[in-house]
């Protein structure tokens, strides 16, 4: 597909710090602080002028022209479905929770969310429609009054003030790992730290979304692809340690190795289509 001069992402040196500073896991809100802007919203300006836009699903900034392919390409796959059909009617002006239930068949806005939920997605206050659950772990709808109990009156009230069509999410719970079971792993995180500057330089994306060079030839592109899932599986297995030990490496490194994995997979993805 050919891409039009004018939508063609600018990557200047303000762009190029960005797109670092998300990778390393700093929020728009940091970022914003950072080059003084006034808030996120600057920041977006900024980007929105050298033809990027936010992704709410990868938690960064994306080439317009990239992502306006991908909604293409989702759309084309799911058209026939309901749940893309309730996508597109809340993306219409003053789409109403109750009226688009009753249009589809629902018994009213709470079974649409119900129906939702089980396609995978939840309501979004800030995008004023469903969008695709990512990194939150829900319990079965049958265990969720009893799930509130815990959260005692205040989040009760609070969860009760959503908007319409939103369900409220539960606390994630895991279970203790055994003692010591994890304790192969700590090498390779102290190796990660060390190198954690080599690596985000490696990572973020380039002019035309690419990467180093050696990362894109057919035999990096493998074990780096293979390495993004080692990296993920780690990512939810260090989550449930409860030792100080492992406390203190997660809180050090939580959000940029998770970064660094997600970075991974759309880099790669990214040099496939070239």
């Amino acid at each position: 597909m050919a891409m039009s001069l004018d939508k063609k992402p600018i990557y200047d040196e303000r762009v190029n710090e960005i797109l670092r500073g998300l990778t390393e896991g700093k929020t728009r809100d940091e970022l914003a602080e950072e080059f003084g802007y006034a808030n996120y919203k600057s920041l977006d300006m900024h980007m929105r002028r050298r033809n990027f836009t936010w992704d709410r699903d990868k938690q960064t900034y994306m080439p317009i022209y990239n992502r306006l392919e991908e909604r293409d390409l989702e759309v084309s796959l799911t058209a026939s479905s309901k749940a893309a059909t309730v996508l597109s009617l809340f993306q219409k002006e003053g789409a109403d929770a109750r009226t688009i239930a009753k249009r589809l068949g629902f018994t009213d806005h709470r079974e649409l969310a119900v129906y939702m939920k089980g396609k995978g997605y939840e309501w979004s206050s800030e995008a004023g429609n469903y969008v695709k659950m990512r990194g939150q772990v829900q319990e079965d709808l049958g265990n969720d009054n009893s799930s509130l109990q815990d959260f005692g009156e205040e989040d009760r009230e609070a969860g009760q003030g959503q908007p319409l069509g939103a369900t409220t999410p539960v606390p994630v719970r895991f279970t203790q790992l055994e003692g010591g079971k994890l304790e192969k792993y700590l090498p390779l995180l102290e190796m990660l730290e060390r190198n954690k500057d080599k690596l985000i330089d490696l990572l973020v994306p380039t002019a035309e979304g690419s990467i180093s060079l050696y990362v894109t030839t057919a035999k990096r592109r493998t074990s780096v692809s293979e390495t993004s899932l080692p990296l993920r599986c780690l990512t939810s297995s260090v989550a449930m340690g409860t030792s100080e030990r492992w406390k203190h490496w997660w809180d050090k490194i939580e959000a940029w190795l998770y970064s660094i994995g997600e970075t991974s997979s759309r880099a790669i993805r990214a040099s496939n289509t070239h």
